[in-house]
């Protein structure tokens, strides 16, 4: 019985050997990006999806990390505190080159961790998101042929789009509301 055991095992390693092995590309998207502030709520109607933004930020990371937004005048000890607060849309666009070893596959833009979200590659919306818990993923196969593309990500952090109000999510208590994008991407 020993035997038939060894050899089961024998079997399943050798099939995981790394000459069978399927291996996925992909594209680190950390770094610096281009960052804009919308307080004025007007990049959509002004199509910053397509223009160069005037600031710039690390991600993975957030706003208050790489001090944007508007200093933090609450000193209260009673809950989390940040020197750097915001609380609306802010627009992330970077510039990728997508390797022709990518052509005709199936590409997927992950968002590990983030805030309800939009979505753009080049001049097309390719969606949008409001999953707070679990990672965003989005087909972008359509949009991201080889070449030179552009990814804007929109991600508002304001209170009013979570359906259930002051969630753990968006909580000084708990987490902050944070703007940004962390984790894998």
């Amino acid at each position: 019985m020993k035997n038939i055991y060894l050899i089961i095992l024998y079997l399943a390693l050798f099939s995981c050997s790394s000459d069978n092995e399927t291996t996925r590309e992909y594209i680190d998207l950390k770094g610096y990006w281009q960052l804009g502030i919308d307080t004025a709520k007007i990049g959509i109607q002004q199509k910053w999806f397509l223009s160069e933004l005037t600031d710039s930020i690390n991600l993975p990371g957030t706003t208050d990390l790489d001090k944007k937004g508007f200093i933090n005048s609450d000193t209260t000890t009673m809950h989390l505190g940040r020197v750097f607060k915001y609380e609306g849309a802010a627009w992330y666009r970077k510039k990728v080159v997508i390797p022709e070893s990518f052509r005709n596959k199936h590409i997927q833009l992950f968002l590990e961790r983030t805030k309800s979200s939009k979505i753009w590659i080049d001049s097309s919306l390719v969606g949008g998101s409001k999953i707070l818990q679990s990672p965003q993923q989005f087909d972008v196969s359509d949009y991201l042929t080889p070449g030179d593309h552009y990814i804007t990500i929109r991600v508002d952090n304001s209170l009013n789009l979570t359906p259930y109000g002051n969630v753990h999510i968006y909580s000084d208590d708990t987490q902050t509301n944070w703007n940004g994008i962390i984790g894998k991407l």
